[in-house]
C-alpha cells in the first residue's frame, strides 16, 4: 500500500519593470509499506506477497518534506543581470525495518547566486558567470529496537546529529571570436565540513568530532568551433 499527499504553490510578484520575486514551496506527506525482498516469479504471480521478516513487521516509510524557494531576479543596467535564489527544505521520516526502527529529520537553508553579464571588447563582447552557492544542513537520526523483528519498538541504540556546510564559487568567461570559433575558460572551487556528534551513552564508541575535505579548485578552458 502507498498513500501519498502533496501540494504546491507557485507565484511571481513584479517588482518593476527589471525585477521580479518569485515563490515556489511544496509539502508532500507519504506513507508506504514495503514488500521487499521478491522474487520475480512471486512478484509476477503475487505481488502483494512480502518477504517473510518484511511482512511480520509490516515494515514502512512515513516521511513528510517540505520545500521553499525564493528567488530574486534583476536586470542591472543593460549588459548584467542578478539572480539569487533562498531554498529551504525539511524532511521528517520514520522508517521500520526488520533489523531496526530509523528516525531521522533534515533541514537545509542555502544560497546560491549568479551575476551574468557581458563586457564590450571592440566589436566583440566578452560574456560573464560569476557565481556562488552556500548550504548549511543539519540532519539528526536515531535507531531503536524491533523486538524480535515484530514492529514493536524498543530501546534506543543511536542518537546521531550532524551538521554539514558546503561551499561552491565558480567563474566563467565566453569570447566568441567569429562566427565559427568562441573560447570560454573558467573555475571551480569547492568544499565540505561537518560537525558531528554522538549523543548515545549506552556504548563505549564516541565519533563525535569536527571533520572536513580538502577543498577542490576546478579550472576549465574550452575552444568551440561551429564546423556547419
Amino acid at each position: 500500500e502507498y498513500d501519498r499527499f502533496q501540494a504546491s504553490l507557485q507565484a511571481k510578484l513584479l517588482i518593476d519593470d527589471k525585477s521580479y520575486l518569485s515563490i515556489f514551496a511544496t509539502v508532500i506527506d507519504v506513507k508506504g509499506f514495503i514488500p521487499s525482498s521478491l522474487d520475480s516469479s512471486t512478484f509476477v504471480d503475487n505481488p502483494s506477497a512480502a518477504a517473510f521478516t518484511w511482512a511480520r513487521t509490516a515494515g514502512n516509510e512515513d516521511y513528510t518534506r517540505g520545500l521553499l524557494g525564493i528567488t530574486y531576479s534583476s536586470e542591472l543596467g543593460k549588459n548584467w543581470k542578478l539572480r539569487s535564489s533562498l531554498p529551504i527544505s525539511y524532511r521528517a521520516n520514520d522508517e521500520l525495518r526488520p533489523f531496526n526502527f530509523l528516525r531521522e529529520t533534515n533541514l537545509s537553508v542555502g544560497n546560491r547566486t549568479v551575476l551574468e553579464g557581458k563586457v564590450p571588447l571592440g566589436i566583440r563582447s566578452l560574456e560573464l558567470y560569476i557565481g556562488e552557492e552556500i548550504f548549511q544542513e543539519f540532519y539528526a537520526w536515531q535507531t531503536y529496537q524491533n523486538i524480535n523483528g515484530q514492529g514493536e519498538i524498543g530501546e534506543q541504540l543511536s542518537d546521531n546529529r550532524e551538521r554539514r556546510s558546503y561551499v561552491n564559487a565558480f567563474f566563467q568567461a565566453q569570447l566568441r571570436l567569429n562566427q565559427d570559433w568562441d573560447i570560454s575558460f573558467g573555475t571551480n572551487f569547492n568544499q565540505t565540513w561537518y560537525r558531528y556528534e554522538d549523543f548515545f551513552f549506552g556504548d563505549s564508541v564516541d565519533l563525535s568530532g569536527n571533520y572536513a575535505f580538502n577543498g577542490v579548485l576546478s579550472p576549465r578552458l574550452a575552444i568551440h568551433y561551429k564546423w556547419n
